[in-house]
């Protein structure tokens, strides 16, 4: 389990660095004596840098919880901003559309960089095998949790797959990179993680977290 968590978070670390070491190259070759495509790609560097930060504050708040040394900081974070995010890091395939449906208002007690760090990689996993159709976000409220669902209408999992994921099994290899990282986030937050195949087609991922006391501020 650990050598997959460090070998998921690995690969997690290696996109917004490549990002930035590309976009570094480019503006070397000449793009800095452009203003305008200089200030583009001074922005990649920074959504890449933000991401960076994002998730090794994940990952070191994963870290320390999984060998006790600290549980993660929970707070009451607002859902529907944390869903918007998530879909503005993500570039789905030509045609596929990004939905959200949460009701305002709606609010988590959790750790807001592990719960955008768990749903990103979910809907990065649905944005990789989803090549017409949507990802939807969804959230509502079940008695006293909050359950997100990313649903999309990709190839979907085959059924001993998700019956694996089911079932909480250490191994998750070949449902996508990153999910790893969810399982232990999700651990970490004293939740739940469901991933299945939905019926028609396509994959359903099932996140349920502890509901904050009172309104979203």
């Amino acid at each position: 389990m650990e050598q997959d968590f460090v070998k998921n978070a690995a690969h997690e670390l290696r996109t917004p660095v490549s990002a930035i070491s590309s976009a570094i190259e480019v503006l070397q070759d000449g793009a800095k004596n452009d203003p305008e495509a200089r200030d583009r790609f001074l922005g990649h560097i920074e959504q890449a840098t933000a991401r960076l930060e994002r998730l090794l504050d994940a990952v070191l708040v994963l870290a320390r919880a999984q060998t006790g040394e600290e549980q993660p900081a929970l707070s009451t974070v607002p859902l529907e901003p944390v869903l918007r995010q998530v879909f503005d890091g993500i570039t789905p395939h030509a045609g596929v559309s990004l939905e959200i449906e949460a009701p305002p208002g709606l609010a988590v007690a959790t750790n807001p960089r592990l719960l955008e760090q768990l749903l990103g990689n979910l809907v990065a996993n649905a944005a990789k095998h989803t090549d017409s159709g949507s990802i939807r976000l969804i959230g509502s409220r079940v008695d006293d949790t909050v359950a997100i669902e990313v649903l999309d209408t990709g190839h979907g999992l085959e059924p001993k797959d998700g019956e694996r994921v089911r079932r909480e099994s250490p191994e998750l290899q070949g449902l996508g990179i990153g999910l790893t990282i969810v399982r232990e986030a999700v651990r970490a937050l004293g939740g739940e993680v469901e991933i299945g195949p939905r019926a028609g087609g396509g994959t359903t991922a099932r996140v349920v977290l502890p509901a904050a006391d009172g309104p979203a501020p």
